[in-house]
């Protein structure tokens, strides 16, 4: 693939202004890999005024669609959206965007001018380049030597580390202000056709150990946002679905595999 004429790939690392520690250390390891970038000030939710939540967080809808955020969550999807905004005003086709605690491997470098070539600036696309558990092996897509692009399955989360277009940066600036849901909700994204979502395989993004202590998105907490734990609803999706059709049926179709977590 010739990728002398393709246009560049803008960094975005997210930090929060008082974090000097990681954006040293994200930004130490940027300029080793020789990628230019820009320090996106981060929003730190715990500041929020209520004046300033009530304009800038839909409660309403996120109860709806999910649970009513943390300040934490808020904080982050404030930040990614402001990412997204500078984007569209910029118009930057194709962006990396980093949460400060990201750890980048030595092939990120050659894999962003490849991504930036086979997604033109107005289709939406986002793709994952941290870690992703599931991933269905149907229609996989050969991007190098060594690396794939494949389609997500269930609940892959996390915004510590992906790619995106300019189109993408438009529909997500659309669509996710007032902030409704948290910034990692990929599948859900997808769902509401926002965006088209691939990830990376083998990953190239991991965490450092500053992940332990995150400060982008410190008091948010795992949920069963569908079904509560303990009702009907909750357990005839874990055993019935999950257990059963599942394994039966849904699994062996969409050639679901499991990708191991190396580093």
């Amino acid at each position: 693939m010739n990728t002398s004429n393709t246009p560049a790939v803008h960094c975005f690392v997210i930090n929060l202004a008082t974090d000097v520690a990681r954006r040293e250390t994200i930004s130490a390891q940027l300029d080793r890999l020789q990628i230019p970038h820009t320090i996106f000030p981060a929003v730190d939710g715990r500041l929020l005024s209520e004046e300033e939540l009530s304009v800038r967080y839909d409660r309403a809808r996120a109860i709806e669609e999910s649970h009513d955020l943390t300040r934490g969550e808020i904080g982050c999807a404030l930040s990614h959206h402001g990412v997204y905004c500078e984007m569209v005003r910029q118009g930057i086709t194709h962006a990396l965007v980093l949460e400060d605690d990201a750890r980048l491997n030595d092939q990120v470098p050659g894999l962003l001018p490849r991504l930036a070539q086979m997604y033109p600036a107005e289709v939406s696309q986002v793709v994952m380049l941290n870690y992703v558990e599931k991933y269905s092996r149907n229609r996989m897509i050969q991007l190098d030597d060594t690396h794939k692009l494949v389609s997500t399955y269930g609940g892959n989360k996390n915004a510590h580390g992906y790619f995106l277009t300019l189109g993408a940066a438009r529909k997500l600036s659309e669509n996710l202000f007032p902030i409704w849901l948290v910034a990692d909700r990929w599948e859900r994204f997808k769902e509401k056709k926002f965006i088209r979502l691939k990830a990376l395989l083998p990953y190239c993004i991991g965490l450092t150990t500053l992940a332990q202590d995150s400060n982008l998105n410190t008091d948010r907490v795992a949920r069963m946002e569908l079904y509560p734990r303990g009702g009907l609803m909750y357990y005839l999706h874990r055993y019935l679905y999950k257990k059963f059709i599942y394994q039966l049926f849904v699994r062996p179709f969409l050639r679901v595999a499991t990708q191991k977590e190396t580093w």
